[in-house]
């Protein structure tokens, strides 16, 4: 508990000074007008220190002191007079006579009138009183001294009022002289007043005071805009209580800082104003206490904080988002401090180098780039980041298993306030882009170093290009003929109809073969077997034909070249015309060849680790088989290139034929799997393969989403726009979808759970292709669904009629 401190003066601002400080230096303090009310205070409170000046009113100090050294309960507390009045060395001696400890002339210097006091303090604890063993003088000679010292101060303050009153009439004098000045000194002082009113008015901070009660005693404008009212007059006089606290107990949380802080500093409120606008203020106040310590009002400072909240929560909006957008790029990104210094890393980024974000930061993603092209691309990020300059680079990262990954890096920097903060970039994966551009390198070389003439054309027939063999055969250069039409070549041995045939085949986008018999540039003839086709873009429209030119003059002259360079020909167009078809085996045969010889290795091979890895080949390989089939219906749906062979099913025995393929891979994940047919043995008109597709689409993702519980599928009739359909439902008790994805899961490569953090495999196509299958059938596709309760996929179609009895 804080030491006690009596000060005693009867002017109130020497008593607000020392108890303003003495407060500040931890002493708890309580303050008198005159001897008489201290003495009263000190019977009743006993200080641990009084601090007394000595002329003041009722009771003087010299007899406040002689007081308090004849109360037995008192007399022990250390006494120090305080003064700057009519001191002399009588005084000092009178003081220290009647028990006082101290006798100090105002001003002292804070510091060491706080070490006397401290002193006195530890002595008294130490001795109990200070004053003990001192004898009190004779009574006679205490009032003869007291009126010898009262009467030399009055004297002295007499002599000190005649000086006075001589300064007063030279005072006097020159305030006469400057009495025309002092219009002008109240016109500057109102212009001032004005200014400061002004300011006071208009300032970016709202001002106010209230009473203890929250009545309003002074307020600002800038405040009162702030509150929704339209003046200072209509809010003046009004409680506190006009302000909409959002937030409940927020008055009286601001009336408790002050019983503990006796201020408040950055309290944050929201308030909703007259006008109905919502506000966020930060607010300063002090509460102003009288003699007696009690609250006289609250002086504070309101800022209204609504649009730097805004600003706040746009920024940390912003924040989240790029965060979740690099989280979830499929490109890498990565941040940079204003020296070049990584500082962050997405997933991607990490993904693309092989690099933990830890490893990445700083220059350490140096170490992941291939060490051919670390050298270039550290002195190229040095010189524009030295610059400011955006950065672009294509370079390769060499990851621990060996692999290369080409990418693309580009960065540019962040600038904010005119000030540089770093640098924020992306990494593509473009390791597909580079394989292509080789492919096209090998494939201009070979076109370029083919022994038949390639020629290119627009789809009017002009020449792009023409291959060196060509130049050869015609004797044209390619410069001779870019721009021109092939028909420079013609002879007059080639019948027309075999070019209007040729112009109907190609432009119909079919592939044109045949032989003509040509003219060199030198006039000489040759036999030319040419194969014309059509190139598409990806919307299936002719950009350009491409013509392979093979001499034949030679075969021409022997039967049997002939014959061998015609298959050759007929082969070549063969090999054309079925190029998409041969894509589809050539991808399908190798998948045979791995899963076959992996079931063999399964039988042959005990290691438990190598069977391990051939169990990992067999089912990537299935995997793979399984996407490779459904990209190929798909592009087959999408072509129109689907054949219906609509027949009549047994709705009931096709769904237990596929739920019996299911129930195995259920029962092993602890799952139940059940049939409910309400349908009463109903048929319909379908297409076997296409509604077995979509069954076994149904179910597989039932029991590939659900963890616990099981699928119920439930076969029912019911009325669509006053015709009986054939409703077929696939309930689960999986992981659910969430509203907003219900459409996303009919989308091609779609899945709810995408990205690097997705929980499940698959190639997005099987509800893609289920839907595509249910609309070619003349069906209807539905899906209810609530995230972490389970799913219903419903699939309907038409009743075959006449066939309920069957």
């Amino acid at each position: 508990m804080s030491e006690k401190i009596l000060i005693v003066d009867d002017i109130a601002e020497n008593i607000y000074l020392l108890e303003y400080w003495l407060k500040n230096i931890g002493y708890e303090v309580i303050a008198a007008r005159n001897g008489a009310e201290a003495l009263g205070l000190a019977r009743i409170n006993k200080p641990d220190m009084i601090i007394s000046d000595i002329l003041m009113p009722v009771m003087d100090g010299f007899s406040f002191c002689r007081e308090i050294k004849k109360d037995n309960a008192l007399k022990v507390v250390p006494f120090i007079f305080y003064t700057s009045t009519y001191t002399g060395p009588y005084d000092i001696e009178f003081g220290q006579s009647l028990g006082a400890d101290r006798y100090i002339i105002k001003p002292e210097d804070p510091e060491l009138f706080e070490q006397i006091i401290r002193s006195l303090l530890d002595e008294v604890k130490g001795k109990q009183s200070i004053s003990v063993g001192i004898e009190a003088p004779e009574e006679s000679v205490v009032l003869k001294q007291y009126n010898e010292t009262l009467i030399r101060k009055l004297e002295d303050k007499m002599l000190e009022a005649e000086e006075n009153e001589k300064k007063l009439r030279s005072y006097v004098k020159e305030l006469e002289d400057t009495l025309k000045e002092r219009k002008k000194v109240e016109a500057a002082l109102r212009i001032s007043e004005e200014r400061y009113r002004s300011l006071y008015n208009n300032a970016v901070f709202g001002f106010y005071r209230t009473t203890p009660k929250g009545e309003i005693l002074l307020i600002n404008e800038t405040l009162v805009k702030i509150l929704g009212y339209e003046s200072i007059e209509e809010i003046i006089g009004r409680n506190v209580s006009v302000i909409d606290f959002l937030e409940k107990g927020e008055r009286a949380r601001f009336i408790e800082y002050f019983v503990t802080e006796n201020e408040v500093f950055d309290l944050e409120s929201t308030w909703r104003c007259k006008n109905g606008h919502v506000v966020h203020v930060r607010e300063n106040a002090k509460a102003i206490r009288n003699s007696k310590g009690e609250i006289l009002y609250f002086d504070g400072i309101v800022e209204d904080i609504t649009e730097q909240k805004r600003m706040k929560d746009e920024l940390e909006e912003s924040q989240h988002l790029f965060l979740t957008l690099a989280q979830l790029s499929p490109v890498g990104i990565f941040k940079t401090d204003p020296s070049g210094a990584t500082t962050y890393v997405n997933p991607k980024w990490s993904e693309l180098s092989g690099l933990s974000s830890r490893e990445a930061m700083g220059d350490g993603w140096l170490r992941a780039v291939h060490p051919e092209d670390r050298e270039m691309l550290q002195q190229n990020w040095t010189k524009d980041t030295v610059a400011n300059h955006k950065s672009t680079a294509e370079y390769r990262f060499l990851k621990s298993d060996g692999s290369l990954v080409w990418v693309l890096g580009e960065a540019v920097p962040e600038i904010m306030n005119g000030k540089l903060c770093g640098y924020i970039g992306t990494i593509t994966n473009i390791t597909e882009q580079k394989l292509h551009e080789q492919r096209l390198r090998f494939l201009s070389r070979a076109i370029e170093q083919s022994p038949v003439s390639v020629v290119l054309t627009d789809t009017a027939g002009n020449i792009e290009y023409v291959n060196p063999c060509f130049e050869e055969v015609s004797g044209y250069s390619s410069a001779e003929v870019l721009s021109k039409n092939p028909r420079i070549l013609q002879s007059e041995h080639t019948p027309r109809e075999l070019y209007s045939k040729l112009w109907e085949t190609i432009s119909q986008g079919h592939t044109w073969s045949g032989e003509f018999l040509n003219k060199r540039k030198n006039g000489e003839l040759y036999w030319e077997a040419s194969s014309i086709s059509p190139i598409v873009d990806e919307r299936g429209n002719i950009t350009n034909y491409l013509g392979i030119k093979v001499d034949m003059t030679k075969q021409k002259k022997i039967l049997e070249e002939l014959i061998a360079a015609k298959e050759t020909a007929e082969e070549m167009n063969k090999l054309k015309s079925n190029f998409l078809a041969n894509m589809s085996h050539e991808l399908r045969t190798p998948l045979i060849g791995i899963l076959g010889y992996s079931e063999i290795l399964l039988d042959e091979i005990s290691s438990k680790e190598c069977l391990q890895m051939i169990n990992t080949i067999r089912s990537s390989g299935e995997r793979l088989k399984n996407t490779l089939n459904m990209i190929l219906d798909l592009s087959k749906v999408e072509a129109n290139q689907i054949q219906l062979l609509l027949g009549e099913l047994d709705i009931s025995l096709v769904i237990s034929n596929c739920v019996e393929l299911f129930a195995g891979v259920a029962k092993q994940k602890g799952l139940y799997l059940t049939v409910n047919d309400l349908s009463n043995k109903s048929f319909a008109l379908l297409d076997n393969r296409l509604f077995v597709d979509i069954m076994n689409n149904l179910l597989k993702n039932a029991v590939v989403y659900t963890a616990k519980g099981g699928i119920t599928v439930t076969i029912n009739k019911e009325k669509v726009e006053n015709e009986n359909w054939i409703s077929i439902a696939v309930q689960d008790t999986g992981i659910g979808i969430d509203k907003s994805n219900h459409e996303l899961i009919f989308e091609e490569f779609r899945q709810v759970s995408e990205g690097l953090s997705r929980s499940f495999e698959g190639s997005g196509l099987g509800l893609t292709l289920t839907k595509k299958y249910v609309d070619l059938l003349g069906g209807k596709i539905e899906v209810q669904s609530t995230l972490g309760l389970g799913s219903t996929f419903t699939v309907k179609f038409p009743v075959l009629e006449n066939q309920s009895q069957k």
